[in-house]
């Protein structure tokens, strides 16, 4: 075995409920990452990705929940009354 064998496996130990983030963020996302921390809305870059991912994910839920709303009410028969 080498070297290279050995990285590899600690890269294979990864799960679904693990992830690593290694990347350069610059421009517009990277102004707003230090407009919040001066404002005091985030106190790191992980702090900034987690909550960035969470208010995507609310988001996302949200959209989800107002298209299943519209799929009911088109669903409905039409009142006659």
């Amino acid at each position: 075995m080498t070297g290279n064998s050995n990285k590899k496996a600690a890269h294979d130990v990864r799960t679904k409920d693990t992830l690593r983030i290694n990347n350069m963020i610059t421009g517009e996302i990277a102004q707003f990452y230090w407009q919040l921390k001066q404002r005091g809305l985030v106190t790191s870059t992980r702090d900034f990705v987690i909550k960035a991912a969470l208010y995507y994910r609310e988001h996302l839920i949200e959209l989800d929940l107002r298209k299943a709303q519209l799929e009911n009410l088109q669903k409905r028969p039409a009142d006659d009354g």
